[in-house]
């Protein structure tokens, strides 16, 4: 009998704490004793079928819990609202008996809500279809129902990435909190015990979908919903700099811009930015040869009283309409007051598609990248066009800088002038993309959860599978964001398990720092 007991034991499977991880001042705790969220995002894509094995590989990872990503689809038809399908239910029900194997908790996170999915401004129906909200409010409360005495449950992700249909900054952050606090009242109706996690807003769209250009304040309370119950996360989400860490995310995406490595000492954010001057100082290209040519800025001082820093490209002034360029190659070296090479501080050989901004003067021009010449092309070229590659380069005072191009032209008469370009500005201070920048990015958050007594997580953060080659730099960005997780005893996810763009380098993720 004793036997028997004992084996029934030990095939026994695991189980979660018995108790409710809940909000504890800015942090978490589960009964009497902190408790710090590792968690990784996993999708409930149909095509995705999650195992036994798939929840061990994640405890093993050293996470202890899952964030799962709910599609409104998988428990609702559009054509039936709120008649729920099995299926949905059926998906539940397998990730959790898998997670208590495992000792994992799972975070219900609303991905794709009635209304569309949000990220970038899509899913509007949302915000202006009050249907959707109440449909989006009853889900939430059948799933709480369901799942009210489950300690396996970590909560709630109220809406993923919202993202409000509003015409400015305070509606639209009101907006998220009238909908924050309808999903919290139906949830709270049935379930006192788990956390709800409320995002902040990523920005607001027209009706359209066109994301606009608005910053929330403290007077639209950061961005995040108003919430008065105790039991309250804030959610923030981290990519910074989002040309690094979603470069060539998509078929379409072409973006290998230089400061897509990491780290770099490019400008990535700076204080009071004020432009200074441009500069166009060096030999211009002869328009009649239409061959291939190198063009050189003289050597340039930028100094002034305050940090300063540049932007690079080729300048182009012209009074026809039609013209060609044909960049193929751009750098810039640094000298010492001495005028000694002191280094190249940018080099670009156009062997992958570079995106570079234009701005002109006359009519739109036309930019691509034109793979049979490993060129970028500029097309339609009319009066004055500058056509800048968006790294921002910090001078070192007392040095002097000089820009290189390698250009061929066609379609220019006698007068047009295409010659290195340097856009100059000034500002306060500066940062340039490493350890400490994504510090100091973290540190502004986690001030929110100090002005608003809320707990604080770090519901995503990763980057693309492409930059996990040495030269990109994205393991190191996954290092230095994680071990500045854990020495600040932030909660997190990882994203993602099973995403395609952004899944887990499994066999380097402990090393990527931190404990387990």
């Amino acid at each position: 009998m004793l036997i028997c007991i004992l084996l029934l034991s030990s095939c026994s499977p695991k189980q979660t704490g018995t108790q409710f991880v809940k909000v504890n001042g800015t942090g978490f705790s589960e009964g009497n004793q902190p408790y710090t969220i590792k968690s990784i995002s996993v999708s409930t894509d149909e095509t995705f079928i999650p195992s036994e094995r798939d929840y061990q590989t994640i405890r093993e990872l050293g996470f202890n819990a899952v964030r799962l990503h709910l599609d409104y689809k998988l428990f609702e038809d559009d054509a039936q609202p709120y008649r729920y399908l099995q299926k949905g239910w059926d998906l539940l029900e397998q990730h959790i008996s898998y997670a208590k194997e495992n000792d994992i908790k799972i975070l219900f996170n609303m991905h794709v809500p009635q209304g569309g999915y949000q990220s970038g401004g899509k899913g509007t129906a949302l915000w202006t279809e009050p249907e959707n909200q109440d449909r989006l409010a009853e889900l939430w409360g059948a799933i709480a129902k369901k799942y009210a005495d489950e300690t396996a449950v970590l909560g709630y992700g109220l809406v993923n990435e919202p993202f409000p249909c509003a015409p400015d900054a305070k509606t639209g952050q009101k907006q998220w909190s009238d909908l924050a606090g309808k999903l919290a009242e139906r949830i709270r109706d049935v379930d006192q015990n788990h956390i709800l996690f409320a995002e902040v807003a990523s920005g607001i769209t027209d009706d359209k979908g066109n994301p606009q250009n608005v910053v929330f304040t403290a007077a639209e309370h950061y961005g995040y919903p108003e919430l008065e119950d105790a039991n309250v996360a804030y959610e923030f989400h981290m990519y910074h700099p989002y040309a690094f860490t979603h470069q060539v995310t998509a078929d379409t995406g072409t973006s290998n811009k230089p400061y897509t490595t990491y780290p770099n000492e490019f400008i990535t954010a700076s204080e009071n930015q004020k432009y200074v001057e441009d500069a166009y100082r060096g030999g211009s290209l002869d328009v009649s040869n239409p061959q291939e040519q190198t063009i050189t800025s003289e050597l340039i001082s930028l100094d002034g009283s305050k940090p300063r820093f540049f932007q690079t490209g080729i300048a182009v002034i012209s009074e026809q309409v039609g013209g060609n360029v044909w960049l193929t190659s751009l750098r810039v070296d640094e000298y010492d007051q001495n005028r000694n090479l002191v280094r190249n501080v940018l080099k670009l050989d156009m062997d992958t598609p570079e995106t570079f901004l234009i701005w002109t003067g006359g009519d739109a021009a036309y930019s691509d990248y034109d793979t049979a010449n490993r060129a970028v092309h500029l097309q339609s070229l009319y009066s004055m066009s500058a056509v800048l590659n968006e790294a921002s380069v910090p001078v070192k005072k007392g040095n002097f800088y000089q820009v290189q191009a390698a250009v061929r032209a066609s379609g220019f008469g006698p007068g047009s002038e295409i010659r290195p370009f340097i856009n100059v500005y000034e500002c306060d201070s500066y940062k340039v993309l490493n350890k400490n920048y994504l510090s100091s990015q973290i540190d502004m958050r986690l001030q929110f959860g100090l002005v608003f007594g809320k707990a604080m997580f770090l519901g995503e953060f990763g980057a693309a599978e492409v930059t996990y080659s040495p030269e990109r730099g994205g393991q190191q960005w996954i290092q230095d964001m994680r071990s500045l997780a854990e020495e600040k005893g932030l909660s997190y996810n990882y994203f993602a398990y099973n995403d395609g763009y952004f899944d887990i380098d499994q066999s380097r993720w402990n090393e990527s720092g931190g404990g387990q």
